[in-house]
């Protein structure tokens, strides 16, 4: 069973839509993980 978004894109760029979005999300939380301290660091903080 597949549930549709409501989007106004055609059903045919719909999957290429949800593939879009999914690789952007993973792109920023790609992003924040290289942003997070490393163990060492958070060790000279005292944390």
């Amino acid at each position: 069973m597949h549930i549709l978004e409501e989007t106004s894109a055609e059903p045919s760029l719909q999957a290429k839509q949800l593939k879009l979005k999914r690789a952007r999300l993973a792109d920023d939380l790609n992003e924040k993980i290289a942003q997070r301290p490393g163990p060492m660091e958070l060790v000279e903080k005292n944390i």
